[in-house]
C-alpha cells in the first residue's frame, strides 16, 4: 500500500494515511523516491515505530540499527532538504565568506606581483652582470658592454613590471680599478656604494695590479596591486617598497 510521506528527516517521517494503527506499532518502511521501482537506488527499507497519530496521517520514529540503514534514510532526507532551509543557510554562509574570498585573492595578488617583481629585478641584475663579463674575446659575445647598452638591457627585462618607467628601475653600474671607484666607463665618483677590490692581482708573481670589478645595482620601487592599509576591513600585510638586486663580478 502507498502513502504520501510529507515531512521527513533523519530521525523520523509523517505519513499521510487513512489507516491509524497502535502508537508503539513496529513496522517496515520502504521510502521510494520516484516512480522508478527497478532502481535499487530509489528505495530504502527500514525498521521503525509509530510515535503519534494526526488527523490525515502518522508520525513514525526510523529505528536505524546499522550503518547501511543509517546512509540509506541519508540518501533521502538530505537531497529532500537542500531546497528548504538548508539553501538560506548556503546563502548566509555564502555571504560571509565571499569577503575573505576576496581577501584572499587580493593577497595572492599582491604576494604574487612582489614575488614576479622580485624575480625579475635578480634576472636582469644577473643578465646585466653576465653582459659586463663580454668583451671582444668572448666567442659568439654581442657588442661590448656600454653603459647605453646596459640600459636599454633593463629597460627592455622589465617592460612588464607594473608601475615600469625610464627611472623606475633604475641602474648604477660602478667598478673597482686598483682601490678607485668610479661609474662604469666614467670618471665621475660613483653613486652607489662600489664593489670590493678584486682579492686576486693580475700578476702571478704578486704585484699590485688587480683585477677589475664590477657591482650592477638594480633599485625598483614596488607598488601593490591593491594599496592600502585595510580591505573590507581587514587589516593588509606591508609589503617592502624596494627591491634592490645587486651583483659583483670581474671585469676582464
Amino acid at each position: 500500500m502507498r502513502h504520501v510521506v510529507r515531512d521527513i528527516a533523519l530521525s523520523g517521517a509523517y505519513i499521510e494515511t487513512d489507516v491509524h494503527p497502535y502508537v508503539g506499532t513496529h513496522l517496515m518502511l520502504t521510502l521510494q523516491r520516484g516512480e522508478d521501482q527497478d532502481n535499487p537506488v530509489a528505495f530504502v527499507t527500514i525498521p521503525c515505530r509509530i510515535v503519534r497519530h494526526g488527523a490525515d496521517g502518522m508520525g513514525v520514529k526510523f529505528m536505524l540499527t546499522n550503518r547501511e540503514e543509517r546512509w540509506g534514510i541519508r540518501q533521502f532526507v538530505e537531497p529532500a532538504s537542500r531546497g528548504g532551509g538548508e539553501s538560506g543557510e548556503a546563502a548566509v554562509e555564502f555571504a560571509l565568506m565571499v569577503p575573505l574570498l576576496f581577501l584572499l585573492i587580493v593577497y595572492a595578488l599582491n604576494f604574487g606581483s612582489f614575488i614576479y617583481c622580485w624575480i625579475t629585478v635578480a634576472d636582469v641584475a644577473l643578465s646585466a652582470a653576465d653582459y659586463i663579463c663580454t668583451d671582444a674575446s668572448t666567442a659568439g659575445a654581442p657588442a661590448g658592454p656600454t653603459a647605453a647598452s646596459l640600459g636599454a638591457l633593463v629597460q627592455n627585462a622589465t617592460q612588464y613590471l607594473p608601475n615600469q618607467n625610464s627611472s623606475n628601475p633604475s641602474l648604477a653600474v660602478c667598478q673597482n680599478n686598483n682601490g678607485t671607484t668610479t661609474p662604469f666607463f666614467s670618471t665621475l665618483p660613483c653613486g652607489v656604494v662600489g664593489p670590493p677590490l678584486d682579492p686576486e692581482p693580475i700578476s702571478t708573481a704578486g704585484g699590485a695590479t688587480h683585477y677589475t670589478s664590477v657591482v650592477v645595482d638594480v633599485n625598483y620601487t614596488f607598488t601593490p596591486f591593491l594599496t592600502g592599509a585595510t580591505f573590507l576591513q581587514f587589516g593588509l600585510p606591508s609589503l617592502p617598497s624596494s627591491i634592490r638586486r645587486r651583483v659583483v663580478v670581474r671585469w676582464p
